[in-house]
């Protein structure tokens, strides 16, 4: 009796393990997508929870109005914040 594996068994398990890693390097990448947009919406929402307690440390209402004056004037705050991300 010959030992070994013959030509099919080998193709049939190469196909197998590479049917295998593709799934795993597919679920990497749609994690990945989603760490990115998790962590865009959670420094939008830190930016405006700042910007609100801003707001709530104005005594009285004339500071509100300084404060957001050039929000209701069509002027858009910029906030430039660097993320580490890990870039294959």
């Amino acid at each position: 009796m010959k030992k070994g594996f013959t030509l099919i068994e080998v193709l049939v398990s190469s196909l197998i393990l590479f049917i295998g890693i593709t799934g795993v390097m597919s679920s990497f990448v749609f994690c990945k997508k989603i760490i990115r947009r998790n962590t865009h919406k959670f420094n939008a929402t830190t930016i405006i929870n700042q910007n609100f307690e801003e707001i709530q440390r104005r005594v009285t209402w004339a500071q509100v109005e300084v404060f957001i004056a050039d929000f209701a004037n069509g002027k858009h705050i910029t906030v430039k914040k660097e993320v580490d991300q890990f870039v294959p």
